[in-house]
C-alpha cells in the first residue's frame, strides 16, 4: 500500500500559522525597540556622569573621551618694590647720623636730609665725608656697608632712582661709576684696595 509522505495542511492549521505570524512580528519589534532604548539609556547615563554610583570616579579612561585643556599659565609676579625707606627726621639736622658717623655740618644742608633719609631707611650704621677730600666735599656722602653687598646695592639703586629729588651727580659703588643722565654702569679703574675701588660702600656725589 503506498502512503503519502507529504504533510497535508489542514484548514485549521493554517488559521493557526496565520494569526501568529502578526504576533510574532510585534513581539520582535518590542523587544527590539526596548534593547535599542536600553543602550541609549545606559550612554546617556554614561556621558552625563562620570563619576560611579559609589562616589568615585568611573574606570572610564579619560584619553579615550579627549584630553581636557590644560589650564592658563599662572601670570608670573611682579617684581618687589624696593623698601619704603622712614622719613628723613623735619627740622634742623644736628648732630651726627649715627655714633660712629660724620656730623651733620660737614654736609651742606640739601644733603642732610637724604643722609638721614638713607641711614633711617636702610639701616647704614656709619656714614663719612672727609674735610679737604675734594672741593666739593660737602656734596659727598660714604654709606658704609662693609660686606653686605645686598645693601649696598639696595642703597645704590634708591639713590639713583630718586636721583632728581636728592640732586644727586654721581654713584660709585663696587669699582663701578653711574652717572646721572648717562648709560648706566661703566666699569672703573683698579685703585689697589677694596676701599678704594668702593667694594665696602656706596660714594654718592651731589649737585650744588
Amino acid at each position: 500500500m503506498h502512503v503519502d509522505r507529504q504533510h497535508t495542511v489542514l484548514p485549521h492549521d493554517r488559521d493557526l500559522r496565520t494569526g501568529l505570524r502578526p504576533r510574532v512580528l510585534r513581539g520582535a519589534a518590542v523587544c527590539a525597540f526596548s534593547l535599542a532604548f536600553g543602550l541609549a539609556g545606559q550612554s546617556v547615563a554614561q556621558a552625563d556622569d562620570p563619576w560611579d554610583r559609589s562616589g568615585g570616579q568611573s574606570q572610564g579612561n579619560w584619553g579615550d573621551r579627549g584630553a581636557a585643556p590644560a589650564p592658563a599659565p599662572a601670570p608670573a609676579p611682579a617684581a618687589a618694590p624696593a623698601p619704603a625707606p622712614a622719613a628723613a627726621p623735619a627740622g634742623d639736622l644736628t648732630g651726627k647720623p649715627t655714633g660712629t658717623s660724620t656730623a651733620y655740618s660737614a654736609w651742606a644742608p640739601h644733603v642732610r636730609p637724604v643722609v638721614a633719609e638713607v641711614v633711617a631707611g636702610f639701616g647704614v650704621s656709619t656714614v663719612y665725608t672727609r674735610p679737604g677730600h675734594s672741593p666739593t666735599q660737602q656734596l659727598a656722602a660714604d654709606f658704609m656697608v662693609y660686606s653686605d653687598g645686598a645693601k649696598g646695592n639696595a642703597v645704590a639703586q634708591y639713590v639713583i632712582d630718586n636721583a632728581a629729588r636728592m640732586k644727586v651727580d654721581y654713584v660709585i659703588y663696587k669699582q663701578r661709576i653711574f652717572m646721572i643722565g648717562g648709560s648706566g654702569w661703566k666699569a672703573m679703574e683698579d685703585r689697589g684696595s677694596p676701599t678704594a675701588n668702593h667694594m665696602d660702600h656706596v660714594h654718592v656725589s651731589f649737585n650744588p
